[in-house]
């Protein structure tokens, strides 16, 4: 996969976002973007999660050139399919660019609620 394909980045949101953490899931650290994430609302259970609600915005990072190997290290950190998903979606830059990557988005399993409350489909 090229670096520059929406399948090598992850927007993350939480605990992702600490360094340390990301060395101890994929053994290194990740090169980190900026950006945000438009009408999702960030939540903390057990777990950061996010909701659809199209007045927020979620503030994280894209994760950067990622392989097969590091999403599949991510997924099993994440739970999936239990507690997440991961699905494209459209995150913006602080440059006003507009990406598109993975996200870890929840499952009823994490929320208690049904999916479609959840991600807003």
């Amino acid at each position: 996969m090229p670096g520059n394909h929406p399948y090598t980045r992850v927007f993350v949101y939480g605990s992702l976002l600490d360094r340390k953490r990301q060395r101890e899931i994929v053994g290194r650290e990740l090169r980190m973007l900026p950006a945000t994430l438009p009408a999702f609302e960030l939540r903390r259970a057990r777990y950061f999660y996010i909701i659809a609600n199209p007045t927020a915005v979620t503030k994280g990072a894209i994760l950067m050139d990622l392989n097969s190997r590091d999403l599949d290290a991510l997924d099993r950190y994440e739970g999936v399919p239990d507690l997440y998903t991961r699905q494209l979606v459209t995150v913006h830059t602080a440059a006003n660019g507009r990406i598109d990557c993975w996200c870890y988005m929840p499952t009823a399993g994490l929320t208690g609620r049904r999916a479609s409350m959840v991600v807003g489909s």
